[in-house]
């Protein structure tokens, strides 16, 4: 099944949970494999505003102020591990735009479970299995992991304290790739910022993992 394909299905199965919306962003990259040093994911294009389209993940190409700064966001968290916007796929796990923000959608988890296999694919047919996924949200960990509940060894927190070793196995995930955390905003229990220039020590043990040259 391909994007298109699983767009159908994804609004027969959810109706008017998902948004009427029927293009779909492209992964925004240079198109040259040799200079990828990993995967950038997110979870969806999350945009409400019906008068803006992405033509790419992460809103590449839309000069709006505020998504403008959210991509300078991003960019922080490249840059922190010595790469940027050319260095990386940028792409999101569910291309298709929903009406609910992502932390406060239900349905989130279930449309990306069947998002899993068409972007499998799509990696596969790109990259090699030495390119490690980097996940701006723990949301995609939960979903991502082959057990059915997060353990405990994978909080948030226990990676950035390295407690927890870096990347979680390709054994243990669905893409069957090396993931690594770097998730944006703060800890809903610590109020402990995911910045990664709070952590210089990830920083290091993230540059250690990701590929040379």
């Amino acid at each position: 099944m391909n994007a298109s394909e699983l767009l159908q299905v994804l609004k027969e199965k959810f109706g008017d949970q998902i948004d009427d919306r029927f293009y779909l962003p492209k992964a925004f990259w240079l198109g040259e494999k040799e200079m990828v040093k990993a995967v950038y994911l997110g979870c969806d294009p999350t945009n409400t505003n019906k008068n803006i389209r992405f033509d790419f993940a992460f809103s590449h190409g839309c000069m709006d102020k505020g998504f403008v700064t959210f991509r300078k966001k991003h960019l922080k968290q490249l840059e922190a591990i010595g790469l940027s916007w050319k260095t990386v796929y940028t792409q999101n796990l569910c291309r298709n735009y929903f009406k609910t923000e992502t932390s406060k959608n239900k349905i989130w988890k279930q449309a990306a479970e069947m998002w899993i296999d068409v972007f499998r694919e799509e990696l596969d047919e790109l990259f090699s299995t030495d390119i490690p996924v980097l996940l701006t949200s723990q949301l995609l960990l939960d979903v991502l992991l082959k057990e059915e509940k997060r353990p405990d060894k994978y909080d948030a927190l226990k990676f950035y304290d390295l407690t927890t070793p870096i990347p979680v196995p390709a054994v243990e995930n669905k893409l069957e790739r090396p993931l690594i955390p770097v998730y944006r905003g703060v800890n809903g229990r610590t109020r402990v910022s995911y910045q990664l220039n709070n952590f210089p020590d990830y920083i290091q043990k993230i540059r250690e993992i990701l590929p040379k040259g």
